[in-house]
């Protein structure tokens, strides 16, 4: 919890009503993930709340079908389209790429083997940057600004006033 670090070094599943605990499929697939501030501050919370908990008892006792199911009748109460729990994966790499991450960062973040691994999975997710290159080489070839960019002193004046607020 202090370096508010995750270790992902097992994969936990259920079949047949017997658990198994197995070493991930592949050695890249072990890793630490640092988890935003607000996740630290819940999971504390969480653990705080339980009462003698053994270094080996597994955090979450719920099964991936347990969440599975409730997250099918939440969606369901909401009248959403039905997700699963792969999916909240994919859309946190989605959101990674539209933030942009870079592909290696993102790559190591979600266990793949290579940058290559992500790239053919969610290269589509990337836009297409090639007109902010042209106009970055634009601006610095004639020092005149395209139309997406914005030099560093103007961004720093408008942040200081305020920004959109």
């Amino acid at each position: 919890m202090e370096k508010a670090t995750i270790s992902v070094t097992k994969t936990y599943y259920r079949r047949n009503k017997t658990d198994y605990i197995t070493s991930p499929k592949t050695e890249s697939s072990n890793r630490k993930i640092t988890i935003p501030k607000f996740l630290q501050g819940e999971i504390k919370e969480y653990l705080d709340r339980q009462y003698e908990l053994a270094p080996d008892e597994r955090i979450f006792p719920i099964t991936d079908r347990a969440v599975q199911k409730k997250m099918k009748q939440k969606t369901e109460e909401a009248k959403l389209k039905p997700i699963r729990v792969h999916d909240l994966r994919r859309s946190h790499i989605a959101l990674l790429i539209e933030k942009g991450l870079q592909p290696l960062v993102i790559a190591q973040r979600v266990g793949h083997d290579s940058v290559n691994t992500t790239m053919n999975i969610y290269g589509h997710l990337h836009p297409n940057k090639q007109k902010e290159v042209a106009d970055l080489l634009n601006a610095e070839a004639t020092g005149e600004l395209g139309n997406n960019l914005v030099d560093m002193a103007t961004e720093m004046r408008f942040r200081k006033a305020g920004g959109w607020s």
